[in-house]
């Protein structure tokens, strides 16, 4: 169990950007790779949403962080990358002597990088984890200052490595998996190297900081007053194999696959009176740029409700990972939603458990669900980094009131599914599945019959689905769910279960090269 954060600063934060940062270059027709159906199977749960501000991630606390007058602070000339290389001395900006808190959770610099990477038509599995993980910076200024060096280098693994040891455990491995998978799959080339990509690149130059806020004695959120981004795409620097290109883009990339993008941060904070805020999390008395505390922060601020010491819901985890599972579908759907938080874990998100109480008790927040489980048996899975998927093996559940009651059954195994709706019982295969599927997929007109390679990979498709799961992992003797990483993990599962040219089959079908 982790203790409660101490020493929360009677300072009043203020919350991260305005507006968001400016629509990155339109996407392709039908969507860059990793948005066409099916590919991956499951979509891309790496990609995070689209701009327009930084996207709805964890359940976002309400709040709202009135602004503070920000001491401007201009960074010395750059002399390295273009726009940003060395810097003059950053201080130590609030490093504090309290205790770190939590472990780091996601990084908001970093995030430029992969949001707007992702979002400019990158692919998210193109970044992979080096393992020369960053130690941080000695203040939250140096850790942003980390981020943009990263940027400015082209350098989305440096940015990546950046984050919290938290949010970087959650992402490597399956980021590493997926990068591996697609590249069976025929998607990357063999010698595809995310550690020199060119495909997205950055330049933040000339930037002005103003003073930093503390949030409380981990998380300080550093005022960023001026400067420019220019961010520049180009789909056809993506190491993707000739075929994948085929296949998704049967009549050649179009020219949206390529563009630029301008922002004048300066311009924007006077637009909007108030300063860019990004997060930096202290862990092991080092700081890290932080994704999730800046979402939180602005969605805090947005609802104009303060954050206190007394939101803070503890973790507590349960003596093993089908408990731990079990315990938070149960609380989920009781409406119990401080229960549901200390079940998350702590290595991961962090930051819900700062925020929980504001969490739990945001407005339209809904009651128990008209659902309830009556038992519940749970299959496990060892996987990488000591983590265990959860998987179903059956379950029965009981809605609706009165006469209008209602249970139904429904078991998992062996690439089967049987259910149960009171006296009336199926199961289905995965044939009947794919059977179903492509009797849909026949209606939708001349030319979309599915042809039996296709049919295959359906099959094979819909086989991976039976591995989908919830991540858990251990921290402190005891286990807890991992959202984000079960997320990751969803792709992951389906895309080890396709075959040979599988992908690239799915992909020309429904790109409609196929048909």
């Amino acid at each position: 169990m982790t203790e409660p954060p101490g020493g929360w600063s009677g300072a009043t934060p203020v919350g991260p950007q305005e507006g968001g940062w400016p629509q990155q270059p339109p996407a392709p027709p039908g969507g860059w790779p990793q948005q066409q159906p099916p590919a991956p199977p499951g979509g891309w749960p790496q990609q995070p949403p689209e701009q327009a501000g930084w996207p709805q991630q964890p359940p976002a606390p309400p709040g709202g962080w009135p602004r503070q007058p920000a001491e401007q602070v201009v960074w010395g000339a750059p002399s390295s990358a273009p726009g940003v290389g060395s810097w003059e001395s950053l201080g130590a900006a609030g490093d504090s002597a309290h205790r770190p808190r939590g472990r780091g959770r996601g990084k908001l610099f970093a995030t430029i990088a992969v949001v707007a990477a992702l979002a400019a038509g990158g692919t998210a599995t193109y970044l992979a984890l080096s393992g020369q993980n960053s130690q941080g910076a000695a203040s939250a200024i140096g850790a942003v200052q980390s981020i943009v060096d990263s940027l400015n280098k082209s350098d989305l693994i440096g940015a990546l490595d950046d984050l919290p040891p938290g949010e970087r455990d959650a992402l490597s491995a399956p980021l590493q998996q997926q990068l591996s998978q697609l590249k069976r799959l025929g998607v990357l080339k063999p010698k595809a190297d995310p550690s020199n990509f060119d495909a997205v690149t950055f330049q933040l130059r000339n930037l002005t900081f103003g003073r930093t806020v503390n949030v409380n004695d981990h998380v300080q959120l550093v005022q960023l007053t001026g400067g420019t981004l220019d961010v520049s795409a180009d789909a056809s620097k993506i190491p993707f194999t000739s075929q994948f290109v085929q296949a998704a883009f049967p009549h050649g990339l179009p020219a949206s696959s390529h563009g630029t993008r301008h922002l004048d941060i300066g311009q924007r904070v006077r637009a909007s009176g108030r300063p860019v805020q990004l997060a930096a999390q202290r862990v092991g008395g080092r700081w890290y740029p932080s994704l999730f505390y800046t979402v939180a922060a602005a969605a805090a601020r947005d609802s104009g409700r303060t954050l206190a010491a007394a939101d803070y819901i503890p973790a507590v985890g349960a003596s093993s990972p089908q408990n731990a599972v079990s315990q938070e579908i149960r609380a989920l759907l009781a409406g119990d939603y401080p229960a549901a938080i200390k079940l998350l874990s702590p290595d991961e998100l962090a930051v819900l458990h700062d925020y929980g109480g504001l969490i739990a008790q945001r407005p339209g927040r809904g009651g128990p669900s008209p659902v309830s489980l009556q038992d519940l048996q749970l299959t496990t899975t060892a996987i990488s980094g000591g983590a265990v998927r959860v998987g179903l093996r059956s379950a029965t559940v009981v809605f609706g009131s009165g006469s209008g009651t209602h249970q139904l059954v429904i078991s998992a195994a062996g690439g089967c599914y049987e259910l149960t709706v009171d006296a009336m019982h199926r199961r289905m295969c995965t044939p009947e599945l794919v059977s179903a599927l492509t009797a849909q997929l026949d209606k939708l007109g001349p030319g979309a019959s599915v042809t039996p390679e296709q049919r295959q990979a359906l099959t094979d498709l819909v086989g991976g689905l039976a591995n989908v799961g919830v991540v858990t992992t251990q921290s402190g003797g005891t286990w807890y769910v991992n959202p984000v990483r079960s997320y990751l993990e969803l792709s992951t599962s389906v895309l080890s279960a396709l075959k040979g040219s599988d992908l690239l089959v799915l992909v020309r079908y429904f790109s409609g090269a196929g048909r």
